[in-house]
């Protein structure tokens, strides 16, 4: 039987080969979005405050032009976001060529780097690593400069080691979203010729790879940031706000990166038995809730079990209740009830009373890649809605601008799934 099954996928793959094929992508033409610029420039300002420098630059190279492309803020730093030069005798144009790490404690006693154009700045030290593309083009480099000599301590150099795998991470996260819209664009072509299982298969091979890609320079950001919080004495105000922010995006990073996976590579249903009540405050204990919104809990102290994945089911809680929490820009309320509907079914509803969904929006909200919001990659309610249907389940949604909106999912209960 598996054997039969292998060969029907095998043959449907040679027979849509042609659609399926992905054109070579373009890095030089790759949007960066609002997002990614965010959090590189979270980078750049860690990176200048905690290595105390005046300089952390993220530079783009466009053909042997150099682009400042993310600046540190700091009254110090004499580069400029979009300050544009050639490349000639700087110190990032050695590191794109050698793809290797460039250490100059002091331009000024070294005979091949005493006239680099930097030390006009006042810049005579600097440390830089290469940022490629995930087909090995160089986007440009991660680095920091100093006005005075500077050997920078292993500790240091490992920071900008893992913020250099975290910003190429994102890279690969840009590049491979751009193939998955490819994909996606296809759809319509090969839906009467794929099952659906195939088609998730075809998709999870560009993305096989990316949760250990981007899981090890998360966990390692993540650890890092720790680390300093540990090391340091007496960091300023601003270095701890900017660890917490690090922190806070390495979290936003995991989610998006989940919900990617999740789209792409679903696992296969493991359900049992859940207390959907219990199952809620334990999910709503994991979130900061923040002082802007009142939480209010309606729970049907009398509701039945329900058979889900529990995994699954966390997955679609959390992203709800997260759109719900980031809806809410002023004071509001977020409003979670449960209750029963005809005795097969238990219903989850939650409210907000934030900014609300436009009618428009409103038919393309489980569309793959569509987003409202400035963050993610708008792949989280895709997966909501795959998860609730693989529960033979359903969601709905209403909303009024400026108002607000209630999700309301319907699952199973115990007592329908026992007839």
């Amino acid at each position: 039987m598996q054997k039969e099954k292998s060969s029907l996928y095998k043959d449907n793959f040679s027979e849509n080969r042609d659609l399926l094929m992905i054109p070579e992508v373009n890095s030089e033409k790759l949007a960066i979005s609002e997002n990614f610029l965010q959090k590189w420039q979270n980078c750049v300002n860690i990176l200048a405050q905690i290595i105390n420098v005046p300089s952390a630059l993220i530079i783009k190279v466009d053909s042997q032009y150099l682009e400042v492309f993310r600046s540190n803020s700091s009254s110090t730093n004499p580069y400029n976001i979009g300050d544009r030069v050639h490349w000639d005798n700087h110190y990032c144009k050695h590191v794109i060529i050698t793809r290797k790490m460039l250490l100059v404690p002091n331009a000024l006693k070294d005979k091949k780097w005493d006239r680099n154009p930097d030390i006009e700045l006042g810049m005579i030290s600097y440390i830089g690593l290469p940022l490629l593309w995930p087909n090995g083009k160089a986007f440009g480099t991660i680095c920091v400069l100093d006005n005075k000599e500077n050997h920078y301590s292993s500790l240091y150099i490992a920071l900008i080691t893992q913020f250099r795998e975290l910003s190429e991470a994102y890279l690969k996260l840009i590049w491979e979203k751009h193939k998955l819209g490819i994909v996606l664009d296809t759809q319509e072509k090969i839906e009467h010729k794929l099952f659906q299982k195939e088609k998730y298969a075809i998709l999870g091979q560009l993305t096989s790879a990316l949760g250990h890609e981007l899981s090890n320079p998360l966990t390692s950001i993540k650890n890092a940031a720790y680390l300093l919080t540990l090391v340091l004495e007496n960091p300023t105000m601003e270095i701890r706000e900017n660890l917490e922010v690090l922190e806070k995006e390495v979290e936003t990073s995991e989610t998006i990166i989940r919900n990617f996976l999740e789209y792409t590579q679903p696992k296969p249903m493991k359900t049992s038995k859940i207390d959907i009540n219990d199952f809620l405050k334990k999910i709503i204990s994991q979130f900061g809730i923040p002082k802007n919104v009142e939480l209010v809990t309606q729970l049907d102290a009398d509701i039945p079990l329900l058979i889900a994945d529990p995994e699954k089911l966390a997955l679609i809680l959390r992203n709800i209740i997260l759109n719900a929490i980031h809806a809410i820009t002023d004071h509001g309320q977020l409003i979670i009830r449960t209750g029963i509907e005809n005795t097969n079914w238990v219903s989850i509803s939650i409210t907000d009373t934030g900014i609300g969904i436009a009618k428009k929006s409103l038919t393309m909200l489980y569309r793959p890649l569509f987003t409202t919001k400035p963050k993610g990659l708008g792949l989280g309610l895709a997966v909501v809605k795959n998860f609730v249907k693989a529960h033979d389940g359903y969601i709905e949604v209403k909303s009024e601008l400026g108002k607000g909106s209630t999700f309301i999912i319907k699952l199973p209960s115990e007592k329908k799934e026992g007839k």
